[in-house]
Formats: structure tokens, sequence, C-alpha cells
């Protein structure tokens, strides 16, 4: 088992996989070493990647409505970022930057393509684990906007 499958097998969105279904999701993947300070991912700009984090911690930031960047979150080794841009290539909708010198890997829409046509049940797999986050972070953000809102019947 190669160094980037032991710590692939800490990411929750991969758990369902085996350890040759990960080595092989691997091998359509690349590290990319990033410098605290460093913008991975820009508001606005169009994606087609999504991370890995290996180590190290990055801010998902957006901007207000003033054009003040605000900090949404702090993620770091286990998590991942950028999931929507593997399922569709369209705008980012939040900015992520390197809060320390971090080491990432990366999968991008071509590799997840590629992994579908190649290796269709780990692409499933994937696409299932996809799926299933997603759907728990619309749940946390849509109760997070309820406890701003307010109520009908206040």
């Amino acid at each position: 088992m190669s160094n980037i499958t032991e710590m692939l097998n800490v990411f929750p969105l991969l758990k369902e996989l085996s350890e040759e279904e990960v080595a092989c999701a691997e091998d359509h993947m690349y590290e990319m070493l990033v410098s605290s300070g460093e913008v991975v991912i820009s508001e606005g700009q169009p994606g087609s990647f999504m991370c890995f984090i290996i180590e190290g911690s990055l801010e998902i930031s957006k901007k207000n409505q003033a054009g003040a960047r605000v900090v949404l979150d702090t993620i770091a080794r286990g998590e991942s970022f950028g999931e929507m841009a593997v399922l569709q290539q369209t705008i980012r909708s939040a900015s992520v930057t390197a809060a320390s010198d971090c080491t990432l890997l990366v999968l991008t829409a071509k590799g997840f393509n590629l992994l579908l046509q190649e290796h269709p049940r780990v692409g499933a797999s994937l696409l299932r684990s996809l799926a299933i986050l997603l759907s728990k972070q619309l749940r946390e953000t849509s109760s997070d906007l309820a406890d701003l809102l307010k109520p009908v019947d206040a």
C-alpha cells in the first residue's frame, strides 16, 4: 500500500471503498503542495477539481454584500473541499485559502469521469459518498439559515 493510499483511508468520503478501490481512485489523483496564504480556489472562478486535505488547514471564505471577505469555516486533515466541481463544472461558490502549509490530493473532474468509465463500481461508490456528503452539508446550511431567519409566527 502506498503512502497516498494510507492517507486516503482517513477520509469519510472514501470509507465505503476497499483498500484496492482506494488505490484505484488514487491512480486518478495527484499531490499538490500549498504554502500558507496561498489561494487554492477563488470564489467566482470556474471549478474543475476537488481536494482531500492530507496535512495542514485551510479557510473557506465568501464575500458578503459589502464585498468584505468572511471566513465561513476552517478545515483540516481528513476533510475535503470542492466536491461540487467534480460533479458540475460551474463557478466556485467560495474561496479556499491555506491557513498553513498544506499537502492536498487533487481529483479533477476529468479524473473522476475516467474513474467512472474505467472502474464503474469504484466511481459509483465515490459518487454515492459525494451525494451523501453534499446532502449533509445542505441540511446543515438549511439549519444554520433557519437560525438566522425571523420566525413566521413572531
